[in-house]
């Protein structure tokens, strides 16, 4: 019997004024011994360190649904933050994140660009699967002969949602399926949602 898989907390903070929260160290420092933590932050700018997959160059990059190709450490380093959902066609799963994304494409735009990608190779359509949505619509994208998810290290398994800081960075860990994605999101908007100081 295997032991259950610990429970992962998201912490995305921004560091441009300085290190991690009292806030978030406390929450850490109080929390229970089955919790793993991960403090993430994607809004600062920093040069791309040689430890990220996605330093060598060439990099593998992106063709988007109206052909323009996007690197997209080049993207991030401009202060988008890129969200990338490693998708596949005839996936349940993958339909239920992309909707999520969907769901929170408005909000999403203000301060990253979301993309739905798909693998393609020989003789394969680039635009991948048709897609609809009632109001905004997450883009897509095509990965050539998956070369992206490869550098990244990412299996077979999808959906998986990457987050790119505007430092260049894959943040990890990465989300796998709907579930993670929709706590990603959710930290995400949180992180963009001023705090209330109650006097």
């Amino acid at each position: 019997m295997t032991s259950p898989r610990p429970r992962r907390v998201l912490h995305v903070v921004d560091r441009i004024t300085g290190g991690v929260p009292v806030a978030v160290r406390t929450y850490v420092a109080h929390s229970p011994p089955d919790v793993e933590h991960v403090v993430a932050s994607p809004f600062v700018h920093r040069p791309v360190a040689d430890a990220s997959p996605l330093a060598a160059h060439p990099r593998p990059v992106l063709i988007r649904e109206d052909g323009l190709v996007v690197d997209v450490v080049q993207a991030a380093l401009r202060e988008r933050a890129q969200l990338l959902l490693f998708s596949q066609p005839l996936c349940g799963r993958c339909e239920s994140a992309q909707a999520l994304l969907d769901r929170d494409h408005t909000e999403l735009s203000s301060f990253i660009d979301a993309r739905i990608v798909y693998a393609a190779g020989h003789e394969v359509d680039w635009n991948g699967p048709a897609r609809s949505a009632d109001g905004p619509r997450t883009p897509s994208a095509i990965d050539p002969a998956g070369l992206l998810a490869h550098t990244l290290g990412i299996g077979s398994e999808r959906p998986v949602a990457v987050l790119i800081g505007t430092d260049g960075r894959p943040v990890r860990p990465y989300a796998n399926g709907p579930e993670e994605l929709d706590q990603l999101l959710a930290v995400l908007a949180a992180s963009r949602t001023p705090e209330v100081v109650q006097e």
